[in-house]
């Protein structure tokens, strides 16, 4: 079985006020306090319990690049070794142009397999944004 699910870290999950605070598309599915964030370790721990083999994880669609980074960085060292989540999916925000794509090339080199997710009502604001991935798709996926 294969399992596909969104990683936070713990310090989002435990200031998930501050955050909501801080993106307003975290808030618009986070803020109540009973909608379900999970950290690696308990991503992994569900998976023993429920006879998960493979995990494909993905980053939040962050509203700033320094979001993006903070739960980038978190997956790629709670998740990066572990061969039943071969899948680690990094998040970029595309407006920010050259910022965004040095994320992409700093998470591919460590493990990231691509980019998820995008939320493209609130990324693809600039008209810029779209042409960027356009032309730097090499980017944004790596086998």
């Amino acid at each position: 079985m294969i399992f596909i699910t969104h990683i936070v870290s713990p310090k989002s999950k435990q200031n998930r006020d501050e955050y909501a605070r801080r993106c307003r598309s975290f808030a618009s599915i986070y803020s109540d306090p009973k909608a379900k964030l999970a950290t690696a370790e308990e991503i992994i721990a569900a998976m023993d319990k429920d006879g998960v083999d493979i995990s494909v994880v993905l980053n939040y669609g962050w509203s700033t690049q320094p979001l993006c980074a903070e739960v980038n960085d978190y997956i790629l060292e709670s998740v990066g070794a572990l061969s039943q989540v071969p899948g680690r999916f990094l998040q970029c925000r595309p407006v920010e142009d050259e910022s965004a794509l040095k994320e992409v090339e700093r998470c591919i080199k460590n493990g990231a397999k691509g980019i998820g997710e995008l939320r493209l009502d609130d990324h693809l604001r600039k008209k810029h944004s779209l042409a960027m991935l356009k032309t730097n798709y090499r980017y944004y996926y790596s086998a």
